[in-house]
């Protein structure tokens, strides 16, 4: 039997509200009232364009832009960063050049082996409190990128004793560390800035 694509929709909106709302009632257990305890943590991938302008004219029939030839002439990098309720952690910031495409094809992406788990055990770690005493960035929020699935970075995290919570399926928008990275991508398009902060 098929289902119409409307009641799909409804069906998926109701697993995401339920989702959303077991993920919401266990950071509250988690935190027990106080913002303090939380510490999120996620990553963003810009280039020195990104205080340009978006499209532009193309020859008819030319076939789009290679986009391979264009990862070639533009800078990238990746920020993996960290943010309490006061706003990014600086010691726990860390840019990433990436001047080459990855094995996936992708550019600005950070190896989860040589980068992301040496990240978390020399920038993250040192900045987490234990949860057994209630102490401030102990509860690590994390996404389910595969990322931050990795067994040394949970490994890791939990031997300084804080917990790990993961943010519902496909809601960046429950990690309050994107309102940061909003933040950094409108600076860089208002000001013109170039991803190294020079006009």
């Amino acid at each position: 039997m098929k289902c119409p694509l409307q009641s799909l929709t409804k069906r998926t909106l109701q697993q995401d509200a339920e989702s959303w709302r077991k993920f919401q009632e266990a950071l509250a257990l988690l935190l027990q009232g106080d913002p303090d305890r939380l510490i999120t943590v996620d990553e963003t991938h810009k280039d020195h364009n990104t205080a340009r302008r978006r499209r532009g004219w193309g020859r008819r029939n030319s076939g789009g832009v290679n986009s391979k030839e264009w990862y070639k002439n533009c800078v990238r990098y990746t920020l993996i960063a960290a943010a309490n309720i006061n706003g990014f952690i600086e010691c726990a910031c860390e840019t990433v050049d990436r001047n080459e495409l990855s094995e996936e094809g992708a550019a600005g992406t950070v190896d989860r082996e040589e980068y992301y788990t040496r990240w978390v055990k020399e920038k993250l770690c040192p900045t987490l409190g234990r949860y057994v005493y209630g102490e401030p960035r102990s509860v690590v929020l994390l996404h389910n990128a595969s990322t931050h699935m990795i067994y040394a970075m949970i490994d890791a995290i939990r031997a300084n004793g804080a917990l790990i919570i993961y943010a519902a399926p496909y809601s960046p928008d429950l990690n309050p560390i994107e309102n940061c990275f909003q933040h950094v991508q409108s600076f860089l398009k208002r000001g013109k800035f170039d991803i190294y902060g020079s006009n």
